[in-house]
């Protein structure tokens, strides 16, 4: 399962976690059994998943993932809540997946997404051996975005994860490689729609 969500097929996914829900609504035992077992398979799909791209978690809040919250604890409630937390945890890392056969623009993503967005395209082409005028074309041409959009979608999406901590706005906006916390704010308000401090109340 863990093989078609990192490549984005879901539809392989989920026929993979049909497998387990027949298991799950077939197995004998109380429904706090079907539960813990649903709970210990969604743990080692992210410890899969986590294993392989480490640097899902700067960017995901995976434990409400990986946690069924039961209200009504039957087998077809249970079979249909694992189901479901299959598909968000599959949605919840398909914007920072890499589906370019491009072996330059994957290494540059890499890079970013490891680095938390902080670089220049100038640093990223000089560890890549590069052109950073080619590189910059190339990942424009693969990605359909630049590079500096790319890594502020990046830089913004590692915010909204450390918005749910207890560090300052301005902290935040330094580990993110902005100087200017009101600059920081505009960014992350264009391309969210609120501000850092709206994003933190309504979310956390």
């Amino acid at each position: 399962m863990t093989k078609f969500i990192l490549a984005g097929d879901r539809i392989n996914a989920m026929v993979y976690a049909n497998h387990i829900e027949t298991e799950l609504r077939h197995r004998a035992g109380s429904n706090e059994d079907r539960i813990v077992l649903a709970n210990d398979a969604l743990r080692q799909l992210v410890d899969m998943i986590l294993k392989k791209q480490a640097y899902l978690r700067f960017y995901v809040c995976f434990r409400p993932l990986w946690q069924l919250d039961v209200l009504e604890p039957i087998p077809e409630r249970i079979v249909s809540d694992f189901g479901e937390k299959v598909m968000a945890i599959s949605e919840a890392i398909a914007p920072f997946q890499l589906h370019t056969k491009n072996e330059l623009v994957r290494k540059a993503c890499l890079i970013l997404l490891e680095g938390q967005g902080v670089g220049s395209l100038r640093e990223v082409a000089g560890q890549l051996y590069s052109n950073p005028k080619y590189l910059g074309s190339l990942m424009k041409k693969e990605l359909g975005m630049s590079f500096i959009q790319y890594a502020t979608f990046i830089r913004t999406e590692r915010s909204k994860l450390l918005l749910s901590g207890s560090d300052k706005i301005y902290e935040i906006a330094h580990a993110m490689g902005y100087n200017d916390v009101e600059y920081f704010s505009r960014v992350f308000k264009r391309h969210t729609g609120e501000s850092p401090s709206a994003f933190r109340e309504r979310c956390y």
